[in-house]
């Protein structure tokens, strides 16, 4: 019979075995109760017989242990990935750090096997993570910011991949992202006036060329400073959707327009990038004066690499991607880091977001006289909706284009 126990005693030695019959492995499953007292060996036994039985019945490695043992299995193949020099050691600290809370998740909700993990053993770890995991964790109650949140929800999603790859469990957890709150103004992204524009970008060439006090002095911290203020500005010159830029372009997709032949080490600002999209839906060939600051932030890139260990860039490599995983960075943060810079600079509360700098683009150059057939070409609207933003020109504007 499958899952029946046998308590044995084999010739020759003195501890007694539990056996468990796996009739899918055709096999027994055997242990050493590492006892030679008949009543502990029964205890013992009985408890062998529920951990591995569970796992027999759902045709899962008899291996999987205990949600403790599983952490530390997991942390253990990372720390080989830092060892091959494929992640940082400080990625790996954060998810021992991310992982604690979830270890005291499990023992509160007594998650004590792996095999005791449900699909819907997660749902109250978000309000938990959020409300309740720092009085815990720090020794203060407080609640966990949004971006903070949604970092620890990644770890243990990330860890829960890794469990179903090691077929340890065959499903997934009903855990996932928090969205977090809108731009301030929702709906409207507001074109930024010159004035406004000139105290943004002095503010981003300040964080990220020069000397800032903060606490968020790593490498990567650094790293991300200076990849903010290029997406920014090409953002700015081209019209394109923040996540058209995060999410889709690639180094291979960009070119330059033109180069002068005798001036090889100049920078060229005129360029075109082929914006791909896999659905089909805002595929298009965008021209723009973003050349130099795409070449500038390559050449910061590469050597920032090559000075922390990572691999030179690849033609199929995002341009502007989270360097450890090649992996897009979140709106959600990209929007925060706007609106700090706003704060920071007494905007905050304007109605600009990212998407701002769309709007402020192409009511730029409606205002230069640029025709709406070739701009919603480039930026890839249509041309009922190319038309609302002549709402946002002035009498000045207009003027300029008509008179």
């Amino acid at each position: 019979m499958e899952g029946s126990l046998r308590i044995i005693r084999f010739e020759g030695r003195p501890f007694w075995q539990a056996r468990v019959y796996d009739k899918r492995k055709r096999g027994f499953v055997t242990r050493s109760l590492k006892t030679t007292d008949v009543g502990e060996a029964q205890a013992k036994a009985i408890q062998f017989w529920s951990e591995v039985n569970p796992r027999i019945q759902a045709d899962l490695p008899v291996a999987a242990g205990t949600v403790e043992e599983t952490i530390e299995n997991y942390i253990a193949a990372q720390t080989k990935r830092v060892e091959a020099k494929l992640i940082l050691p400080g990625a790996l600290r954060d998810m021992r750090a991310q992982l604690k809370p979830v270890l005291i998740y499990c023992n509160l909700k007594g998650l004590k096997q792996i095999t005791d993990v449900k699909a819907y053993s997660f749902n109250d770890f978000i309000e938990w993570r959020r409300h309740d995991s720092m009085l815990i964790t720090t020794g203060k109650a407080g609640v966990m910011k949004p971006l903070s949140l949604n970092k620890a929800v990644r770890e243990l999603r990330a860890f829960w991949k890794w469990v179903q790859q090691q077929r340890l469990a065959s499903f997934d957890i009903a855990v996932m992202e928090q969205r977090l709150r809108h731009e301030q103004v929702k709906g409207v992204n507001l074109v930024i006036p010159d004035k406004h524009w000139t105290l943004i970008e002095r503010e981003l060439v300040r964080v990220a060329f020069k000397a800032v006090p903060t606490k968020k002095t790593q490498p990567i911290h650094m790293y991300y400073r200076r990849l903010f203020y290029y997406l920014v500005m090409v953002l700015a010159v081209t019209g394109m959707r923040p996540q058209e830029a995060t999410h889709l372009i690639k180094w291979k997709d960009f070119s330059l327009k033109k180069k002068d032949p005798k001036k090889q080490d100049q920078f060229v600002s005129a360029c075109v990038i082929d914006l791909i999209n896999p659905d089909g839906k805002g595929s298009r060939k965008i021209v723009s004066h973003a050349g130099q600051m795409i070449q500038q932030f390559r050449k910061y890139a590469n050597n920032w690499r090559q000075e922390n260990g990572f691999h030179s860039i690849k033609p199929t490599d995002l341009i502007f991607a989270y360097p450890r995983t090649n992996d897009a960075y979140p709106y959600s943060q990209l929007g925060l880091t706007f609106r700090q810079t706003l704060s920071h600079i007494g905007l905050a509360g304007k109605g600009y977001t990212l998407r701002s700098l769309r709007a402020t683009y192409i009511t730029e150059q409606l205002s230069k006289g640029v025709s709406p057939y070739l701009l919603s070409k480039n930026t890839g609207h249509s041309i009922e909706v190319m038309k609302k933003h002549y709402e946002d020109l002035g009498i000045e504007d207009i003027a300029d284009a008509l008179l």
